[in-house]
């Protein structure tokens, strides 16, 4: 979050007169093909300091190297997932390149690995994959199946340590039909209206859940002080358990790999809620949201849910895609939707 932040903040700077042109999937021509613009790796590997000038260098050889490859070029970016740095990378891309944005994007959430988005599991291409480093090195992947992400998640994590755990990713190319009928549009707006309501809260004084409650469905999992955090990084995931303790005393467990996996009540020994749907965290004290890696001991947090898009539950490769991040993070529970 204070990365997504400061990459902001140093982009009004740089070019105060921009507007960021976002167009929906309908505005796109049917030949045109919308790239995904992101990274892969730990987000607590971020240097805040020097964040745009990462991204800003890596997104351009990404860029520049798929451009090449894409029948027309590329005529629009999108946001790998619902993520406070994922939605701002595509952004740079816009102002570098003159392209849109795609209100959209193949998550309504964010994703501990590729493997496990709709981008995946509905089947738009991967290839050719670019991977880019701070050091300049371009990284092609080219699988024999197009579709095989997970070859290129078990690659990428294993070369991470070699390039700080961060590197820039363009890929996943989709045109007007698949992000109509594959991926989710609109996600984009609604991270605004949320973001604005947060505000709204923060002004009036009042729970997140009375002004965001009016614009999705939301319920409160959990709410108290973080008694305890572990975290490690793990091939390019920060692998993290925190517990919570409510104000009668009621332990709750958070089981992360990069995002919040599963809650689960300690007390009682049931799982409140797991993956796909969505798991959210926000400092109470300050109204601030809170990715996994912002979580620290002594916060006063309050834990939400929020269900995803309904393309995640058509078959069961929702279920596989995250089975290997329960497995990494240590959560053997059933499936628990919102």
């Amino acid at each position: 979050m204070d990365a997504g932040l400061a990459m902001l903040a140093e982009l009004e700077k740089r070019y105060p007169d921009y507007k960021v042109p976002m167009i929906s999937p309908e505005e796109m021509k049917d030949d045109e093909y919308a790239a995904v613009f992101g990274r892969i790796g730990a987000p607590t590997a971020v240097d805040i300091k020097t964040v745009l000038g990462l991204f800003d260098k890596l997104l351009k050889h990404g860029y520049e190297v798929a451009a090449e490859e894409v029948p027309h070029g590329i005529a629009a970016a999108l946001p790998p997932e619902q993520d406070s740095l994922c939605c701002i990378l595509p952004i740079l891309v816009s102002i570098a390149q003159g392209i849109p944005v795609v209100d959209a994007d193949g998550c309504d959430r964010a994703c501990p690995g590729l493997e496990c988005c709709l981008y995946t599991l509905n089947g738009v291409p991967f290839y050719p994959g670019i991977l880019t480093s701070e050091r300049g090195h371009v990284i092609r992947i080219e699988p024999s199946d197009p579709l095989d992400a997970a070859i290129i998640e078990r690659t990428t994590r294993r070369i991470l340590d070699l390039y700080e755990n961060m590197l820039g990713m363009t890929c996943w190319y989709s045109s007007k039909e698949d992000i109509l009928t594959k991926l989710v549009p609109g996600t984009l707006s609604k991270a605004i209206a949320v973001g604005k309501a947060i505000l709204e809260a923060k002004e009036k004084g009042v729970d997140v859940s009375e002004t965001v409650g009016k614009l999705v469905p939301l319920k409160l999992l959990a709410e108290g002080v973080v008694t305890k955090k572990e975290s490690v990084i793990n091939e390019g995931h920060d692998i993290a358990t925190t517990i919570v303790t409510d104000a009668e005393g009621v332990e709750y467990r958070i089981l992360a790999a990069n995002e919040s996996m599963a809650l689960e009540n300690l007390t009682t020994g049931e799982t409140v809620m797991s993956c796909p749907d969505v798991i959210c965290s926000i400092d109470k004290d300050n109204y601030y949201p809170l990715s996994t890696a912002d979580v620290l001991e002594g916060m006063h947090v309050q834990y939400f849910g929020t269900p995803v898009d309904e393309k995640w539950f058509a078959t069961e490769t929702a279920r596989n895609g995250f089975a290997p991040h329960f497995k990494k993070c240590g959560y053997e529970g059933p499936m628990v939707r919102f």
